[in-house]
Order: structure tokens, then C-alpha cells, then sequence
């Protein structure tokens, strides 16, 4: 038990030890500013003019030149123009590790556990660290007295519950509001606690009935809306193709059962398979093995492959909200868990979903009534409507 703990300890100081670097860009006049909205981005989110797209909320900064929109880079990238209204904190140093950086934090934090290591490395993480560098940076923006709401697009993660948790300390009359713009199977991440946001925003009746009845959020505390994220008019191509997760959870398992459902159709044809990787996931390591390796699966069966057919079959992998969007656009696939208990859909979590278990890793699933799991917006200006008033 110690080992494991000294383990992780050490894998939180090489990670803290690549933290070093995070400043503001573009961050001026916030006392203006009555609502602050803390977000994420990547240099292509932005428009040419300086504009910021939210892919999240479905609008942008210049639509909204009233709102700061307080953005945390994901590619470390910053745009040539940038919206008055938009500031960015990003990391400098491209996460090098900085063992000066570490040495002083080590010592601030050993200080701070009154010199006991064990204590130490109880404490340590990662995450909390990180926590208190976003707010850190941006605690200035939240002690602006017109300030009266934070929006955050919410996924649960530590600093967005230690920043809603910090910005009550700070004014306990500002609104705290986050968005679940997405969802898992067995969404235990959302569980209610510590720093949750004063109102939970969902789009679906699914959502919001295992919140209440599992997740133990306060019924007052969750509205219900139309997606901002996912629009009725959207395209969706989602045939003849192989989705993965954002997590991999066993690569292994995933090409075992795949290549066992590909070699059924030796006597008959499907149309050629297309694989999509997580758009968060184009240069992970494991997502590219992975894509590597099914591809040779494919390669190997390609007799079976043809354009002339109209034969045709959908993956998806692991845990993953697109099971949500695919039956809500009425789409027939066939979902393939590494681990079942955490990647597949239950009845109880979601009444709204006849799942037909397969194997014990393989499920099909339909619909009982549809616009439960997904309610699509199909509209404009949703997002003044459900996130501003």
C-alpha cells in the first residue's frame, strides 16, 4: 500500500514539474466585465479577425462583446488577433520539466505539511496543484465587484469545483453556473459535492433524473435545456464507421472482439469501414496505436470490403457520449466495452434506453422515447436564453 502511494507520489512531481510557465495573454479592462466565462481552446477556435468560437456553447466573443471569456489553451498555441474581450491562459514553456520549479513548490508544500513526508505524500497532487495555479492566475478577475456570474462548460474536473469553490469565497453573491456539454455512461465524475455550481445545466431528461436520484444534486439546483452543443439541423455521418473513446481502456480487448465480428462476414460483403479518432486524441500515443492496428485488421479481411454493396455496420469503443447522439439521430451500432461496468449504457442510469446485451462486452442498444438523452436545440441565441438569465 505505501509502495503504491510512493509511486504515485513520484508520478505527481514529474507531472507538477511541468507546470511552470502558465501566464495571461491579452488580459486587461476585466472591471467591466459582469459575467466571466472560463473555457477551453485551441488556436483553430479562433477566426482571423481575433474572434473566439466556443465549440461548446455554439457561439463566439464578438457575439457577446459584454462577457469576458477567460480561455485555457490546449495546444499552448496563441492566435495573431484576439477579441478585446478574450484573455488566454496558456503554458510558455511547452510543459518542460522545470526541476527548479519543483524544488520550490516540494519545499512550499513540505513547509506547508509541517516537514512530515508522509503527510507529503498523502497530500501531493497533481490536480490540486494545477487548481491553484488556474486560480491563481485568474483570482484577480473574480474579485471584480460588477462580477455577478461564472460560466464554465462543466466535466467535474477538480479546478473547475476549486474555482467555483474559490469565487464563492470571494463574493457569495456571484452566480456559479456550469454546463454538462457532455456525459459518460456511468457518469459517477458528476457526482454532487464540494464546489459544485450553484445551477447544473443539462440537456437531457435522462441526465437530469440520475443526477437527482444517484448523483445527489438538489432537484432546485438543475435545468433542463435544449442542447447547445448538439443542433437538429447538425450532418452527422455515422455509417460504415469505427468511433474511439477519448480513454482507451484495453487495446487488446477492443481488436480481439473486433476482429471476431469482422471474420462473420467472410461469405457476405459491408462497405468499407472508416476510423475516427476522439478530436482531443489526434496525437496520443495509445489512439494512434490503436488506429494502426485495426487498420491492419481491416487490411487483412479487405476481401470482405466493397463500395458496391449496401451493407453496412458502425463501432463504437469504450466509454463514450456519441452512443447518446447516434441513437437520438436514429443510428444502429454496435458499442464494444473494455471495461462494461464503467463504458456501457445501463436502464437504471438511463430509463430511457432497451439495451441488448450481446456478450458481456458487446451491447446494442434503441430508443423508448426520443429527445431523453439528447434534447437538440433547434433554434437561435439559445445561449442567452438558458445560460444568461
Amino acid at each position: 500500500m505505501f509502495t503504491e502511494k510512493i509511486i504515485t507520489f513520484l508520478k505527481n512531481l514529474f507531472l507538477i514539474s511541468r507546470t511552470s510557465g502558465y501566464r495571461l495573454y491579452n488580459f486587461q479592462n476585466i472591471g467591466k466585465f459582469k459575467t466571466v466565462i472560463i473555457s477551453w481552446a485551441t488556436v483553430s477556435d479562433f477566426k482571423n479577425g481575433g474572434a473566439y468560437h466556443d465549440r461548446y456553447f455554439r457561439t463566439n466573443s464578438k457575439s457577446y462583446k459584454d462577457i469576458l471569456w477567460v480561455l485555457i489553451s490546449s495546444d499552448g498555441i496563441l492566435p495573431k488577433k484576439i477579441d478585446k474581450n478574450v484573455t488566454i491562459l496558456f503554458q510558455g514553456n511547452d510543459k518542460q520539466i522545470n526541476i527548479f520549479y519543483l524544488l520550490k513548490i516540494f519545499f512550499l508544500k513540505i513547509i506547508k505539511c509541517n516537514f512530515s513526508i508522509r503527510t507529503l505524500i498523502s497530500s501531493l497532487s497533481f490536480y490540486s496543484h494545477l487548481s491553484e495555479i488556474i486560480f491563481k492566475k485568474t483570482c484577480s478577475v473574480f474579485k471584480n465587484k460588477n462580477l455577478n456570474l461564472v460560466l464554465m462548460p462543466y466535466e467535474a474536473q477538480p479546478f473547475q469545483n476549486y474555482l467555483f469553490k474559490s469565487v464563492k469565497k470571494i463574493n457569495k453573491k456571484v452566480k456559479t453556473v456550469g454546463y454538462v456539454h457532455s456525459t459518460q455512461p456511468y457518469p459517477i465524475h458528476l457526482l454532487y459535492r464540494d464546489g459544485a455550481p450553484d445551477k447544473l445545466l443539462v440537456h437531457g431528461a435522462d441526465q437530469k433524473y440520475h443526477c437527482i436520484k444517484y448523483l445527489n444534486w438538489p432537484k432546485n439546483s438543475l435545468k433542463l435545456i435544449p442542447s447547445l452543443r448538439f443542433k437538429k439541423k447538425d450532418k452527422f455521418n455515422f455509417k460504415n464507421k469505427i468511433f474511439l473513446p477519448y480513454y482507451i481502456s484495453n487495446e487488446n480487448f477492443y481488436i480481439m472482439e473486433f476482429e471476431k465480428i469482422i471474420s462473420n462476414f467472410k461469405n457476405k460483403k459491408i462497405k468499407p469501414l472508416e476510423i475516427v479518432n476522439h478530436p482531443h486524441m489526434k496525437k496520443s500515443k495509445p489512439h494512434l496505436k490503436l488506429i494502426k492496428r485495426l487498420s491492419f485488421v481491416i487490411s487483412k479481411n479487405k476481401k470482405i470490403f466493397s463500395t458496391k454493396v449496401n451493407k453496412s455496420i458502425t463501432f463504437v469503443f469504450g466509454g463514450t457520449s456519441i452512443v447518446l447522439e447516434a441513437l437520438e439521430r436514429k443510428h444502429s451500432f454496435t458499442h464494444i466495452c473494455g471495461e462494461p461496468i464503467f463504458e456501457s449504457y445501463s436502464n437504471a442510469l438511463w430509463p430511457n434506453i432497451e439495451v441488448k446485451k450481446i456478450n458481456n462486452n458487446i451491447y446494442k442498444y434503441s430508443l423508448k422515447k426520443p429527445a431523453t438523452c439528447i434534447k437538440f436545440s433547434n433554434g437561435k441565441d439559445l445561449f442567452k436564453k438558458n445560460c444568461l438569465n
